[in-house]
């Protein structure tokens, strides 16, 4: 029998040997001109990775806040079987968490009154061949007090494709990640948050008071993986030391007086967390990658 290999075209195309790869950092389409017949296999490898979590946002004080869980990423194999356009959704890292805000909080017991993230948020999901990735839950956020419980006064990290850190000083845990897609974030120390999940392993706890939590470590697993290792968690901010470090795409959390990083772009990588001292200034979380 004649072998006839499939033929398709979409994204940026590669060949290794005798695979050809199409990647997308983008939304398109994945078109196939022609399908495997003749005992030639029908099957497509793919790696999908979802949006970054953003690192959470400080206000003020001593609080920090938890590093962004990373896009989930999921490999695995298709059979097509029918020539025609396939849909590549590339979903967006969460853009920093002082941009996703409702006005909820004003009472005595603020000394600032500041729009707070919104329960729920995630990095945007990614789909193609009818398999999708969920997006990495953002770190938890934290605010300044007079006269409260520290406990109460913060948002809680989310959960995604990998959950997002906790927060400085809330005695809770972190977010979960999603099974098959990454690992959850980290619970917090008293000044400083915990990192972010990542695609090959759960966020750290900050070795003391004076450190966030490492983002957990990304993945290159999957025979579509051309890019490194990516995913990676967000590390959390510290208020008085040093911020937690990150790698695999992951944006590192923030020291007093800074920002969150940012995750790399098409990287899925989680934002880095944010300090909140000194007082007066209100610093922001890295966007998700």
């Amino acid at each position: 029998a004649n072998i006839t290999y499939m033929a398709a075209s979409g994204g940026s195309t590669s060949t290794s040997g005798n695979y050809k790869f199409h990647t997308f950092t983008s939304s398109g389409t994945f078109t196939v001109n022609t399908v495997a017949s003749g005992g030639a296999s029908t099957n497509v490898d793919y790696l999908i990775i979802a949006g970054g979590g953003a690192g959470g946002q400080a206000y003020t004080n001593r609080w920090a806040a938890g590093g962004g869980g990373a896009g989930g990423y999921r490999t695995g194999s298709v059979s097509v079987s029918s020539t025609g356009g396939n849909t590549i959704t590339v979903g967006a890292g969460h853009p920093t968490a002082s941009n996703d805000t409702q006005s909820i909080f004003y009472s005595t017991f603020y000394n600032y009154r500041k729009n707070v993230p919104t329960s729920g948020q995630r990095g945007s999901d990614s789909s193609a061949l009818g398999v999708t990735s969920t997006g990495g839950g953002i770190g938890g956020a934290r605010y300044n007090n007079t006269g409260t419980s520290a406990s109460g006064l913060h948002t809680a990290p989310q959960s995604g494709g990998s959950g997002g850190g906790a927060p400085s000083e809330t005695g809770g845990g972190a977010a979960s990640g999603t099974s098959g897609q990454g690992n959850s974030g980290a619970a917090s120390r008293a000044g400083a948050g915990g990192g972010g999940g990542g695609a090959g392993g759960a966020g750290s706890v900050g070795a003391d008071d004076s450190y966030g939590g490492a983002g957990g470590s990304g993945s290159s697993s999957g025979n579509a993986n051309t890019g490194g290792t990516r995913a990676g968690g967000g590390g959390g901010g510290s208020a008085s030391g040093s911020g937690g470090s990150a790698s695999a795409g992951g944006g590192a959390g923030a020291s007093a007086g800074n920002d969150g990083s940012s995750g790399s772009a098409n990287t899925g990588g989680g934002g880095g967390g944010a300090p909140g001292y000194p007082s007066g200034t209100n610093r922001s979380g890295g966007a998700g990658g």
